[in-house]
């Protein structure tokens, strides 16, 4: 009785651990091909250039991250100038007659146009609580209402690579806050508004400002990278996140 106590006791630990192996044996397997699709991406990159437009957009995300941690000042709306005409008694040169100087009214000030983001989809990490709006461009004014797609990078979900830009700042969101946290293997969900697109993280690094080759193109694959400040509030180097649509 006791020796079939023990070998029912083994089949149950058999039965238990067989869906345990087996998801460690597909997340084995899956950072494997990861690492061999690094490997070949890395060859691409290093074959191909980013052009002048997009060296220039990271360029000037220098002074952008760095500018991230400071309080923006409060925009104020511009003053109206109403001015009525006045009337002004200068003095008479007649009897009963009197000199009146008018002054015109002044021309209102146009307000300035407000400014408004082209949102382009949204992007989700879930592991991190991540959910902000993707829009059009890598300004300042951009960067302070969501994370920006690079101009002339590969749209969301097409073949090449699609680069986007966050902040790591308090001040204005905690868009890329926890992107340090990232883990290859990790998900992330981005849409366009039509079709969300599933990438899976296969790199995660940090690199000099100057290093704009994490720009280059592919052209075989589907590939996403997302680039931040690193450390948060210095801004000295940058920490690159790469995944990829897995077919």
């Amino acid at each position: 009785m006791k020796k079939a106590g023990v070998i029912l006791i083994v089949i149950g630990l058999i039965i238990v651990m067989i869906p345990v192996a087996g998801g460690w044996y597909n997340r084995y397997q899956q950072k494997k091909l990861l690492e061999e699709f690094r490997a070949q991406i890395v060859i691409q990159q290093q074959a191909g250039t980013v052009n002048e437009s997009i060296v220039q957009g990271y360029d000037d995300l220098d002074d952008i991250f760095k500018a991230g941690d400071e309080e923006p000042a409060p925009t104020l709306p511009a003053p109206t100038q109403t001015t009525e005409a006045v009337q002004t008694t200068q003095g008479t040169t007649q009897p009963g007659e009197t000199i009146v100087q008018t002054t015109q009214p002044q021309q209102t000030a146009k307000p300035t146009q407000a400014y408004r983001p082209l949102v382009i989809g949204t992007l989700q990490i879930k592991k991190l609580k991540i959910d902000v709006i993707v829009v059009e461009g890598i300004t300042d004014e951009d960067l302070k209402v969501g994370v920006g797609h690079f101009p002339g990078t590969a749209a969301i979900g097409e073949s090449g690579n699609c680069a986007i830009a966050g902040h790591r700042s308090y001040t204005f969101g905690r868009y890329f806050n926890r992107l340090n946290e990232v883990q290859i293997g990790d998900k992330i969900l981005v849409s366009n508004g039509i079709k969300t697109f599933e990438y899976v993280v296969y790199k995660t690094h940090i690199v000099e400002p100057k290093d704009t080759y994490v720009l280059n193109p592919v052209e075989d694959y589907k590939i996403l990278t997302l680039v931040t400040c690193d450390p948060v509030y210095t801004a000295t180097h940058r920490l690159i996140i790469h995944a990829k649509i897995l077919d």
